[in-house]
């Protein structure tokens, strides 16, 4: 007589997770080996059914199982090796099969052929096929396409696409975290891969190690904008470690440098005689002085840069006249009409020695070499000696 099988009770499937559910099956022959303490996620999963044989449920009876899948209801070939499930002793008709066709599961339509073969059976009759539907598409998430190294724990489906979206909260919005130097975090590639940051503020950040760094890098220009409206109000800022500004342009253009203090030694070799026939002498130790004349006259431009502010002058001397006192001064004189005006003058004490005289009480003190010419006159009575000048100044130019 032909046997008629039948599966009677709606299949029932799902994914083995062996961390979350604590359950035993015992090994079956011809199966791929199943270890419930592993703690990844496997591709196997579970089979239930109800087999009547003849219209009778068996009962305390070992059959044997083949599990085959395909991409059709119909025909057409398996897909991978076929599973087999040898001696599964069924219940009032009921089994369980543990079946594991590795990464098949892609996202397209698969279907379950089942055979039986039970005592009595000179061979396994195919009892049919049935769609495969729900929880074993879990399984596709293992085998998407990627992009990357190609598994899912490290890598991102290559049809994966977020544009137009937008996440909000608090903490790390995204992190990226790139082993090797040859690729890139964040990439953008178009025509018009543009990184806004919106909002009233935005930062992109190094990092706060020794070895952190930005680069922006090109092969063409790199392009920092500012907004147009001409006011003045959006700049370009590089901060110092003190969080100012040491470099800073405004959308006019207009260029700002942290304010950094300069100095302008004037050595006493830099000064010379205003007219012919003074008997003095120019020393590295005792500076410029007279021999036989009351007094001379000695002059020597100043050259200091465009836009910057005198803060300080000090002058150094040798006075041994305790009557006549030697002096400094400097002056501006305008180019276009030769008028003077007194920026700074200075004097010896009068006692015997070296010394030195100091102000910061200066008028004028910003130079303007467009319009003006700068310089120094000194009175060297005999037996003094001016031995030196020293400019202290501020400018926020480049440097």
């Amino acid at each position: 007589m032909k046997n008629k099988f039948t599966i009677i009770l709606s299949v029932v499937l799902s994914m083995i997770l062996t961390t979350a559910i604590n359950f035993s099956i015992p090994a079956v022959k011809g199966m791929k080996a199943f270890d419930p303490s592993a703690t990844s996620l496997g591709t196997a999963f579970t089979y239930q059914g109800r087999l009547e044989k003849n219209s009778q449920l068996l009962d305390g009876v070992a059959c044997s199982f083949q599990f085959g899948l395909y991409d059709v209801d119909a025909g057409g070939s398996p897909l991978g090796s076929g599973i087999q499930a040898v001696d599964l002793v069924l219940t009032k008709g009921f089994f369980t099969a543990v079946i594991d066709f590795g990464t098949a599961f892609n996202g397209d339509a698969r279907w379950l052929e089942i055979a039986t073969k039970c005592p009595g059976d000179a061979d396994y009759t195919i009892i049919g096929r049935q769609p495969l539907t729900a929880t074993p598409y879990a399984l596709y998430a293992k085998a998407i396409p990627l992009a990357g190294s190609g598994s899912a724990e490290t890598a991102a489906r290559s049809d994966h696409n977020h544009w137009g979206q937008s996440w909000t909260g608090t903490g790390t919005g995204l992190s990226l975290n790139v082993t090797t130097g040859s690729t890139y975090g964040l990439y953008a590639n178009s025509n018009y891969s543009d990184i806004a940051l919106g909002g009233s503020s935005g930062d992109i950040f190094a990092g706060d190690s020794t070895t952190s760094r930005m680069r922006l890098y090109s092969n063409h220009n790199i392009l920092l904008d500012l907004d147009n409206d001409n006011n003045s109000d959006s700049n370009f800022r590089i901060l110092s470690g003190d969080d100012t500004d040491a470099f800073s342009v405004d959308e006019t253009g207009m260029v700002q440098w942290k304010t950094q203090k300069g100095y302008l030694s004037i050595p006493a070799a830099a000064f010379n005689p205003v007219m012919d026939g003074y008997d003095y002498m120019v020393s590295i130790y005792d500076g410029v002085y007279t021999y036989n004349n009351s007094s001379e006259w000695y002059m020597t431009p100043v050259q200091l840069p465009d836009g910057c502010t005198i803060t300080n002058v000090t002058y150094y001397w040798w006075d041994m006249d305790a009557v006549n006192n030697t002096d400094v001064t400097i002056y501006r004189g305008t180019l276009s009409s030769g008028a003077v005006a007194t920026l700074i003058s200075l004097t010896s004490s009068g006692a015997p020695g070296n010394g030195s005289s100091q102000s910061t009480s200066i008028s004028n003190s910003t130079i303007d070499n467009s319009q003006y010419s700068y310089y120094i006159y000194s009175r060297v009575y005999i037996s003094n000696h001016l031995l030196g000048v020293i400019i202290e100044y501020e400018y926020n130019g480049p440097h």
